[in-house]
This record gives structure tokens, C-alpha cells and sequence, in this order.
């Protein structure tokens, strides 16, 4: 096992316990509102100047396909899943998505 059989679980588990509990506050402050709602009335310069940076400076495409559908998502579930890719990315993706896997062949009972 990547983390060594049930440490990589609880490691895994303590990450999922948490993004729910972080999306779940963020649902209990904002509610169903959507992310870019909540960040244009915050501020609205960063949310366009965002748009420019990734449009000029990254891919045009970036924005559209990945950037714009996250901030029209509910800020609750943004929340939680940019929490995961952080995760993700602290841990190493192939040690998170062992982790993952790992748990859910557990849960399906495989």
C-alpha cells in the first residue's frame, strides 16, 4: 500500500472529513450562491483580471473549459474541490489517487 495499508486510509479519510466539513461552513455562509456571485461582489477586479491572466498569459480555451465552470459552481462545492485538488497536489497525485482507490475498492467491498 502507498502509505502503508490503514495509515493511507485514516490520511485519507481525515482529508475527506475535512473538505466535506470546509464545504459544508462555506454552505452555511454563503449558501447556494455561486462562487463567481460571491467573489465579483468581494471583488470584482480580481475575478476579470483573472480572466485577462488566463486568456493572455496561459490559453484562452483554460478559462472557458476549466476556470469559468468552477466559479459558476455553488461556492460550497468549489470549495471542496479545489480543497482536493490542494490535497492532491500536497500529497502527490499518485499518492492521493492510490489513496483513493484504495478506499473506495474497500467501500465497494472488492
Amino acid at each position: 500500500a502507498m502509505f502503508g495499508g490503514g495509515a493511507g486510509r485514516r490520511v485519507f479519510l481525515r482529508l475527506a472529513i475535512g473538505n466535506l466539513l470546509a464545504g459544508l461552513a462555506v454552505l452555511a455562509l454563503a449558501g447556494g450562491r455561486k462562487t463567481a456571485e460571491i467573489w465579483y461582489k468581494a471583488d470584482a477586479n480580481s475575478l476579470v483580471g483573472l480572466q485577462a491572466f488566463v486568456e493572455q498569459r496561459i490559453d484562452p480555451d483554460l478559462y472557458f473549459d476549466v476556470v469559468l465552470p468552477v466559479v459558476e459552481l455553488p461556492a460550497w462545492l468549489a470549495a471542496m474541490i479545489l480543497l482536493t485538488l490542494f490535497d492532491a497536489l500536497r500529497l502527490g497525485v499518485a499518492a492521493a489517487a492510490a489513496c483513493a482507490l484504495a478506499a473506495a475498492r474497500r467501500w465497494i467491498g472488492r
